[in-house]
């Protein structure tokens, strides 16, 4: 399991478009490794990646219903909703 706290990263609004998000690290400025989320409006999820210059790494998905006060948790690591 893990758990994304929002309040730990900052969205990237030039990078990202409509729901598709790009997070980096408050303070990671030595990094290129962002966090996307792709949400699902149809099925309520959400989609984690990790992402490295061209790499881009599935760190798992979860529904909507898993956002609680800014946080996010994905149980099923690397795992997609069907």
């Amino acid at each position: 399991m893990i758990i994304i706290d929002y309040s730990q990263y900052e969205h990237i609004k030039d990078k990202s478009y409509y729901n598709h998000n790009y997070y980096k690290p408050i303070g990671n400025t030595f990094s290129n490794v962002y966090l996307y989320e792709v949400c699902n409006e149809d099925y309520n999820i959400l989609s984690y990646y990790l992402v490295d210059g061209d790499i881009e790494i599935h760190i798992g998905d979860a529904s909507f219903s898993k956002l609680v006060d800014g946080k996010i948790t994905i149980e099923k690591l690397g795992e997609t909703y069907t």
